[in-house]
């Protein structure tokens, strides 16, 4: 009779546990759709249950409060300093790397419904909520002020803030730079950025999702044919 009530009870925490699946989200895709430059970053599905809204509070008077797709492939855009490649801010050019897709803060507002993705000179703040909770990792930081900071929240409660202290001091565009902060796996379910009074962007992070796994039909099944057998044989026992 033991074994049977072990038996429903591991099954039942089997099925019901939580999954955690990591990766490092490089805003090459959303839902299945590819994004690209000059896109509007609202809600999102990154995959791997990394699933939620981004948003951003511009610090220009006159621009917009819309996080934005950054290209950062692309050449001659209009914000020279996001563009790759990257050097590891402290390496001394040892460590050099391309991003892809970015998110910033968009300065100026958009001309016949279309945005020329450029970076807010001013900061902002880039904002990202999550529908379940996360465990977050390395964040890079591209074109920063040193002092940007990066704050994980859990249901509106700090959990920690990073700065990035060695970070592209003086603007430099050749190369430009990056700079790395790692949460190692802290959970929340929000995170924000403040670019501390100048430009710059968000070139991917890495994140783990936390989620309920619920319990499939053949789960269930499995449930109740081990609570009749428990039945059963109750029932002899009486006899």
């Amino acid at each position: 009779m033991k074994r049977h009530l072990v038996a429903a009870a591991s099954a039942a925490f089997i099925f019901s546990s939580s999954f955690a699946l990591a990766g490092t989200i490089n805003f090459s895709t959303s839902g299945g759709a590819a994004l690209s430059d000059g896109d509007v970053l609202t809600t999102f599905d990154f995959g791997a249950g990394i699933t939620g809204s981004a948003s951003a509070a511009n610090s220009n008077g006159s621009g917009v409060d819309t996080a934005l797709v950054f290209n950062t492939d692309l050449m001659n855009t209009a914000d020279p300093d996001l563009e790759s490649p990257f050097a590891l801010a402290g390496s001394g050019g040892a460590v050099t790397r391309s991003f892809g897709n970015a998110i910033i803060v968009q300065e100026n507002a958009a001309v016949n419904d279309v945005f020329t993705p450029d970076d807010d000179g001013n900061g902002g703040v880039l904002t990202f909520a999550f529908d379940n909770l996360i465990e977050l990792g390395v964040l890079s930081l591209l074109d920063v002020r040193e002092n940007t900071s990066v704050t994980l929240f859990n249901d509106g409660a700090i959990v920690a803030t990073l700065l990035a202290n060695s970070a592209d001091t003086n603007n430099n565009v050749t190369p430009n730079l990056f700079t790395t902060v790692d949460f190692n796996n802290q959970v929340g379910n929000s995170f924000t950025i403040d670019f501390n009074g100048r430009s710059g962007g968000l070139g991917e992070f890495a994140a783990t999702s936390v989620a309920p796994v619920p319990l499939p039909a053949t789960a269930w099944m499995l449930l109740a044919g081990v609570g009749g057998l428990f039945g059963a044989r109750r029932k002899k026992a009486r006899k």
